[in-house]
């Protein structure tokens, strides 16, 4: 397999588990954090910015989208529901019965030939 083409799975397969992992909500509430921050610093300094950013007592309106979205996909994982709960491993039986008649010498002797000469000494050597 080409190498250009084995990096571009491995890199579908991280961003995959990025987002089976709730990463994609890491990433929209950074930028939602990063605009607060800039948004609040234009009016007072810098430490108040980052400490009402954090506080939880302002959130913008894409921390509010953001939460509700959290919310509304952790109830549909909630929903999944166990039908039946299987606690012991109970194989199938399986019987195999052996053949009539096993000749495993005579399916070789006859895939085989013997030969009576015996090999030149030194072997041929090939120019």
């Amino acid at each position: 397999m080409p190498k250009p083409l084995l990096r571009l799975g491995q890199y579908l397969l991280i961003a995959a588990l990025f987002a089976a992992c709730g990463g994609h909500w890491l990433v929209l509430q950074s930028v939602a954090w990063g605009g607060m921050i800039v948004e609040y610093s234009h009016s007072s300094p810098l430490v108040t910015a980052v400490q009402k950013t954090f506080d939880g007592q302002h959130p913008c309106g894409l921390c509010k989208a953001i939460q509700k979205s959290k919310g509304s996909e952790e109830g549909h994982a909630a929903q999944v529901i166990v039908s039946k709960l299987e606690l012991f491993y109970a194989p199938a039986t399986v019987l195999i019965h052996p053949a009539r008649e096993v000749r495993w010498l005579g399916a070789l002797e006859s895939v085989f030939e013997a030969r009576a000469e015996q090999p030149s000494v030194p072997p041929p050597r090939f120019a």
